[in-house]
């Protein structure tokens, strides 16, 4: 069996967003997002100065090539000796 190059790309994540108000936590919604959360425009949408996001999943994808077709496409950056 051929070796593979395998890496997981994450597509998305699912976050719960709560209010931070005077030292309590009262949650807010559950998101999905690509990338970052964007904070600012969180606490403009629900009126609250300070959010805290807990991450309750990633969506994933993993993808693999074979060794030998990674070397037909890739590219030599460095060469190192050891």
């Amino acid at each position: 069996m051929e070796r593979k190059i395998t890496r997981k790309i994450v597509k998305s994540r699912i976050y719960d967003i709560y209010a931070l108000e005077n030292g309590n936590a009262r949650f807010l919604e559950t998101i999905e997002v690509e990338g970052r959360i964007k904070e600012r425009e969180l606490c403009s949408k629900h009126n609250v100065k300070n959010i805290a996001a807990e991450l309750k999943k990633e969506n994933v994808e993993i993808y693999s090539v074979p060794v030998s077709k990674f070397m037909e496409i890739a590219t030599l950056e460095t060469e190192q000796e050891q």
